[in-house]
């Protein structure tokens, strides 16, 4: 049998109310059927990545700060290193919970 391959995204939501601080209020990953989206990755994929909050907050972000680089598009430039080093964490983060995934979708029924 021929492997099948599906694209996946991992997103985080994040809510703010004045005078608070940013808050994520849900991870969400989402596997799209090859029957509904091609796995082939693109350059809207490529741009919309990103690392994960709790890897640059070990980088030396605050939430707070992590909430004002989203409104300006994810722009790290000023901190091109450390935003990297989140990015391959994030990366690393990222194949463990593939790693999960595929476990699960192999025995849907066992509980975890």
């Amino acid at each position: 049998m021929p492997l099948i391959y599906a694209k996946a995204r991992l997103s985080e939501f994040y809510a703010k109310k004045k005078g608070s601080p940013p808050v994520i209020y849900g991870v969400v990953v989402e596997i799209y059927s090859p029957d509904f989206r091609k796995s082939t990755i693109n350059k809207i994929d490529m741009a919309q990545e990103s690392a994960l909050t709790p890897v640059l907050e070990k980088q030396g972000f605050s939430k707070e700060e992590i909430w004002k680089r989203i409104g300006r598009e994810n722009d790290y430039e000023d901190q091109k290193n450390k935003f990297l080093k989140a990015k391959k964490e994030s990366n690393n983060k990222e194949r463990e919970l593939k790693i999960r995934i595929n476990e699960i979708l192999k025995n849907p029924t066992k509980l975890y």
